[in-house]
């Protein structure tokens, strides 16, 4: 047997003696790239250690020929390894070979021998456990409604990220253990909040019926961030801390409540309509705010603009007449809308009332002393103003969305 492994070991050793012939040369004749995309990786080890390079090395994102398997590594990610006569630096990409780089020029700075080394390979989190089982065991449960269905498809496709753990989503009742993930009809929890508690069966994540399109996927990331570790995963700048073990005993719950109805970064991909494809938007469909008051002159008898629409001015949103003014025409385009057919929470969910598209904002006395207080920009004025307009229009048309920039 042990005859086998070491003429096998040199096969491979041969093979990749062979491949390396194809291998790009860099400026220092010590180091050669498996792969274009390493050459800034190289150039910068050349830059760093010059005359100190005394081993061969070969790098890149491409480890064909060596026997190296990237598969387990993470994007920041990396191999060091003896191979023969050379120091190989691998990784799965180009983050994960600069750190790779440094990380072997900071080992020839110390004078260090060259050990072979692995960061973020496999998995983060190396069990996790519900109610004394492992995960494993469970299968993910909802009901056959699309945004339950994105969320268990999301929620089975972060654990197998996190743990390698392959779970099964299914719409049909099952027997426990199971993690089920459903709706709840509790004016607590807003649009978008959830609860989650632990008992003999499994896992029970439950998600506001407030906002179906939004509230079971944030209700699934909000717990993995929470309950796993998952730094920033609701926005998209992922950080997935290291742990031997997650256990979320029975008895175990929590929870949250979101402060804002609906919430959008303007021009990034992490809005709820780029998350699911859901009728969000007015009758244009646009999904976030985009200067609505000016678009549409809401208010517009008080500026001073030339075609009152709001193109060089700003209201003093503290007044009553600006109020009262933009009150009469935000509802007469809700109800011009609702003249074609539309209804309010199935194909119409969102009026723009965004500000004009301009600096020139108030500087009346209350204004100013509003911003002075709050220490904001010019965000207290029109969250002011906004609350005050929606808790009106809402004794008439409730149910909408509205969307600003603050």
């Amino acid at each position: 047997m042990k005859r086998t492994i070491a003429l096998f070991l040199a096969a491979i050793l041969v093979a990749a003696a062979l491949v390396s012939l194809a291998y790009a040369p860099t400026a220092n004749a010590r180091i050669r790239t498996t792969s274009d995309d390493a050459a800034d990786a190289a150039a910068w080890l050349e830059e760093r250690l010059g005359d100190r390079l005394s081993d061969r090395v070969v790098m890149g994102t491409d480890s064909a020929g060596y026997g190296v398997d990237l598969s387990a590594l993470e994007d920041d990610g990396y191999i060091i390894r003896s191979v023969g006569a050379e120091i190989a630096l691998f990784a799965r990409t180009t983050d994960g070979l600069d750190r790779a780089a440094r990380a072997y020029a900071k080992s020839v700075e110390a004078g260090e021998g060259i050990a072979d080394a692995a960061y973020h390979e496999g998995y983060r989190i190396k069990r996790i456990e519900i109610a004394g089982r492992d995960i494993s065991e469970y299968t993910v449960f909802c009901e056959n409604e699309p945004y339950l269905v994105a969320a268990a498809n999301e929620f089975a496709a972060r654990i197998k990220e996190a743990c390698g753990v392959s779970l099964t989503v299914s719409t049909e009742a099952s027997a426990a253990p199971s993690i089920s993930i459903g709706y709840v009809h509790d004016d607590s929890l807003n649009t978008c909040g959830y609860r989650w508690t632990v008992d003999e069966n499994g896992l029970a994540l439950l998600c506001s019926d407030g906002y179906k399109p939004s509230s079971a996927h944030y209700g699934v990331v909000r717990f993995l961030e929470n309950a796993l570790g998952w730094f920033g995963l609701s926005f998209g700048y992922e950080a997935l801390v290291e742990a031997e073990l997650i256990s979320l005993p029975v008895g175990e719950s929590g929870g949250e409540t979101n402060a804002f109805g609906q919430i959008a970064v303007y021009g990034d991909s992490h809005c709820p309509s780029d998350l699911f494809e859901h009728p969000y938007g007015s009758l244009n469909g646009i999904p976030t705010a985009c200067h609505g008051l000016q678009s549409n002159k809401f208010g517009g008898a008080l500026s001073t603009s030339p075609n009152r629409n709001w193109e060089n001015d700003q209201p003093c949103w503290l007044s009553e007449e600006f109020l009262e003014e933009s009150y009469e025409d935000i509802l007469a385009y809700i109800e011009k809308i609702l003249s074609t057919g539309c209804v309010i929470g199935e194909d119409f969910f969102f009026v723009d009332i965004a500000h004009g598209d301009n600096d020139n904002w108030c500087a009346c006395r209350d204004c100013t002393k509003l911003y002075r207080d709050e220490g904001a920009t010019h965000s207290a004025h029109i969250v002011t103003w906004a609350n005050d307009l929606i808790a009106e229009i809402n004794k008439v048309r409730p149910g909408l969305f509205y969307g600003i920039f603050a």
